[in-house]
Order: C-alpha cells, then structure tokens, then sequence
C-alpha cells in the first residue's frame, strides 16, 4: 500500500491552487496516493476540487465543516 497524502480544504483557493500544483509536480505518482476531503469548502474551493477531480486517487466531500483535525482522521481512517 502506497503512502497516503492527504489534504482538506476549506478555503483559501489560491493557497490551495499553489499546494496542489506543486504536490502534482513534485511528487512521484507511482509511490504516493492523493486524497482531497471538501470540509464543505467555499464555491471557489469547490470549483478547484472538480477541476482536479481527476488528479486524485480519492476524493471525498463532507457536507459541513468537521474541523481539520476531524478531517485529517477521516482521512487516515481509510488506511486502517
């Protein structure tokens, strides 16, 4: 099993945007997973998730906001 990334989103779309782009170019594909969770992002945060639908092995969405602490685990919750 490939390590996972994670990463959840909220706001700040071009924080994201720039994350994102340099996660796609620098990390090796075949040895790592990426995951994005929506914490019931804002629209524009939601707009950069579809387009980078695609790019991700796992996308996940949450109706409302649980936290990033909530969210992180949720994310490694799918590991176990």
């Amino acid at each position: 099993m490939k390590p996972l990334i994670g990463i959840c989103a909220l706001g700040r779309p071009e924080t994201l945007e720039k994350c994102l782009t340099a996660l796609w170019q620098h990390t090796d594909r075949l040895q790592y997973e990426l995951a994005i969770l929506d914490q019931d992002a804002i629209p524009q945060v939601k707009e950069i998730i579809k387009d980078a639908y695609l790019d991700f092995d796992l996308v996940l969405h949450n109706n409302f906001n649980t936290g990033i602490v909530f969210g992180h685990n949720y994310l490694m919750s799918l590991r176990k």
